[in-house]
């Protein structure tokens, strides 16, 4: 089974492009904040998309492999529209949910009326992570970055 995952294409280029652009994000987390966060290595949001980098990456090897007319490639090009649309409409919304939440625990955390036993049920959940959708900006850079990685992959260095 191990041999049959690693020998397709589809999976191990589209798998490069995802650790590619999550190493890129937290890189630059690096650079803005000046030390390491590995959780950034597998978190969601940020530039670029790794969800779009993954899409855009075995998109471009489906229609360089099977062809533009292949049901794969149309199966994986529907499915790339649904997960790109997914990061920047229904995550993009849940990650400003989240915001609002955290807002509004802060807000009720500084009212002098709330009782102990209610502030101490407030602390007690975790902050919500706000940063799980996408920006277009973000979107078409991990697009690029995962047809770009594709390209290499597939007709500069030949690997599949």
């Amino acid at each position: 089974m191990l041999k049959t995952v690693v020998s397709n294409p589809l999976i191990n280029i589209g798998v490069l492009s995802w650790l590619i652009a999550q190493l890129i994000k937290t890189i630059r987390f690096y650079i803005q904040n000046r030390f390491y966060n590995w959780h950034q290595m597998l978190a969601a949001g940020g530039m670029p998309s790794a969800h779009s980098a993954f899409v855009g990456s075995i998109v471009y090897t489906a229609w360089r492999l099977f062809g533009f007319s292949s049901p794969i490639f149309a199966v994986l090009t529907c499915f790339g529209c649904v997960v790109i649309y997914d990061a920047m409409g229904v995550r993009w919304a849940a990650g400003r949910h989240a915001e609002a939440i955290n807002i509004m625990k802060e807000c009720l955390l500084a009212d002098p009326a709330l009782t102990e036993g209610r502030k101490k049920n407030l602390l007690q959940i975790e902050e919500m992570d706000t940063s799980l959708g996408h920006r277009p900006r973000e979107v078409l850079a991990g697009l690029v970055l995962g047809v770009l990685i594709a390209f290499l992959c597939l007709d500069v260095f030949h690997l599949a």
